[in-house]
C-alpha cells in the first residue's frame, strides 16, 4: 500500500488492522510509517490464506492515525478463499436418444446457478461440494408424430457432489402429463412448472408452451427428496373442442383453430376432401382441403417467375372449408416455417 503526502511537512502515522478477522490472517510490514512532504511511503500488507475458511470472505480496514489520535487515512481491505470444488456434468436426451440442449437450473441450499449444454446435450460445471438438484426444460417430439412437437421436464434430485460425477437425463423414460375428464376436451394455456425448497431458500421455474406445443412430459426422478421439498406440475385449460375433424377411419385428435375467431356454427357436415394443389377455388367451394403442411404455401403469383408445386396425392393434417375460412391444422404433420393456404 502506498501513502502519498501532499502536504509540505512530513506526517507520521500509526497502523493497525480493524475488523472481526481471525487472528493472524493479515499482518502488515511495518507498523508505524512516516510520509515525507511532497513524497510517498509503502507498506506490505500479507494474508495469511490458510487461516481462513474455504468458501469464506471477510473484510477490515487499516487505519493511519498521527500523533494527535487523528485518524488520517482509511484503507478497506478484504479476503476470500475458494473451497473444494468438482465438476458436475449433465448430459440429457430427448424422446427418440438424441442429445438435447438447452439450459439446466442448478440449485443446493443457499446457491443457484445454470448450466448451458451445448449441441452435444452435454455441459459441465465447478461447483462447491454439497448435494445439488437440477432440471432441465426443453423441445422434444410430441405425441402426434415425428413433426409434432412438445416440452419436456427432465430432472434430479440430492446428487451428493464430493467427487466429480456425471447425471445423465433420459427423455426416453419420460412421461406424457395429461389431465382427463369425462368429455371430449381441449388442453389450451398450458402451464409447466417446478419447485425445489430447502430449510430457508427455494428455487422456482415455470414455462408458458405456446399452442404449436401438443403436449408435456416429466421425467420421473424416482425416489424423494431427503431435505426440503421438489415438486413438478402442469396446468391446463380444457375447453370445449371448438372443431373435430375426421374420416371414416381416421379421427384428427389435436386441430389447431385459430383463438378469437368467429365460432363456427354448429353441427355437422359431411365434406368432400379435395387436394389443394389441383383442385380449382371454385369447384373446390363447399369442400374440404386435406394437405399435408409444407403444401400449405401461398400460390405463385402471376408473373412472379414461380411455378406451381406438382400435383401431389392429398393426406391428412392442414384441414379448412372453403364455405366457412376457418382454418383447422394437425401439430402432427406440421413443419416449422409453413404457411396455412387461405381460401380463395
Amino acid at each position: 500500500m502506498t501513502y502519498t503526502n501532499v502536504g509540505d511537512a512530513p506526517v507520521s502515522l500509526d497502523l493497525a488492522v480493524n475488523g472481526t478477522v481471525p487472528a493472524g490472517l493479515f499482518s502488515l510490514s511495518e507498523d508505524h510509517v512516516t510520509v515525507p512532504a511532497h513524497g510517498t511511503a509503502t507498506v506490505t500488507l500479507t494474508a495469511a490464506l490458510d487461516k481462513l475458511a474455504g468458501d469464506q470472505s471477510v473484510s477490515a480496514m487499516i487505519t493511519g492515525t498521527d500523533g494527535a489520535g487523528t485518524v488520517r487515512a482509511r484503507t478497506l481491505i478484504g479476503a476470500a478463499r475458494e473451497g473444494q470444488r468438482q465438476n458436475l456434468t449433465v448430459v440429457a436426451k430427448d424422446r427418440s436418444g438424441k442429445p438435447l440442449e438447452g439450459r439446466v437450473v442448478l440449485t443446493a441450499e443457499h446457491l443457484f446457478t445454470v448450466m448451458d449444454l451445448d449441441a452435444s446435450g452435454t455441459g459441465t460445471a465447478r461447483l462447491p461440494v454439497g448435494s445439488y438438484s437440477g432440471w432441465l426444460t426443453g423441445d422434444v417430439q410430441g405425441a402426434e408424430g415425428p413433426h409434432s412437437r412438445g416440452m419436456v421436464l427432465l430432472a434430479f434430485n440430492d446428487v451428493k457432489l464430493d467427487q466429480d460425477r456425471t447425471v445423465t437425463l433420459d427423455g426416453r423414460k419420460a412421461r406424457r402429463i395429461l389431465a382427463r375428464v369425462p368429455q371430449q376436451t381441449t388442453a389450451v394455456a398450458p402451464r409447466l412448472d417446478a419447485h425445489r425448497s430447502f430449510t430457508d431458500s427455494l428455487v422456482e421455474t415455470s414455462m408458458l408452451p405456446d399452442p404449436s406445443y401438443d403436449s408435456i412430459w416429466a421425467l420421473p426422478t424416482g425416489k424423494k427428496v431427503t431435505d426440503g421439498e421438489f415438486e413438478t406440475g402442469a396446468r391446463f385449460r380444457l375447453e370445449q373442442p371448438a372443431l373435430t375433424v375426421s374420416t371414416k377411419s381416421t379421427t384428427f385428435n389435436d386441430p389447431l383453430v385459430k383463438r378469437a375467431a368467429t365460432p363456427l356454427p354448429a353441427g355437422t357436415r359431411n365434406l368432400t376432401a379435395v387436394s389443394p394443389v389441383t383442385a380449382r377455388p371454385r369447384s373446390s367451394r363447399g369442400r374440404m382441403c386435406a394437405a399435408r403442411p409444407s403444401w400449405c404455401a401461398a400460390p405463385a403469383r402471376k408473373g412472379s417467375g414461380s411455378r406451381r408445386r406438382p400435383p401431389r396425392p392429398p393426406a391428412p393434417g392442414c384441414c379448412w372449408s372453403s364455405t366457412t375460412a376457418s382454418a383447422a391444422c394437425s401439430p402432427g404433420t406440421r413443419t416449422p416455417g409453413a404457411r396455412r393456404a387461405r381460401p380463395r
